[in-house]
């Protein structure tokens, strides 16, 4: 693993549904991560154009924009582009 991949980043963790948005967060807190909240994909793009992120944790499906959505605007925006993003779902039993 080089230097860098082991210190903390700065993540942005786009989910409507708070439960799910805490349960995310917990953990990578307490590995020293810096995280940000975005209920839906119209906040997760305001967000991404005001500060930096190292990585997004990006549900599927919200209301505004979906995930999908949010993934087309990022490709089409050269500043955003390269953010990695990993796609989350949360199924209700």
């Amino acid at each position: 693993m080089s230097p860098s991949a082991s210190r903390p980043g700065t993540i942005l963790i786009a989910d409507d549904n708070r439960m799910n948005r805490l349960l995310l967060a917990r953990g990578l807190e307490q590995q020293g991560h810096t995280i940000a909240y975005a209920e839906d994909g119209r906040e997760a793009l305001e967000l991404l154009g005001q500060q930096r992120f190292d990585l997004m944790l990006l549900d599927v499906l919200m209301p505004e924009l979906d995930g999908y959505e949010v993934l087309a605007e990022l490709k089409d925006d050269p500043h955003l582009r390269d953010i990695p993003v990993i796609m989350t779902s949360w199924t209700a039993w």
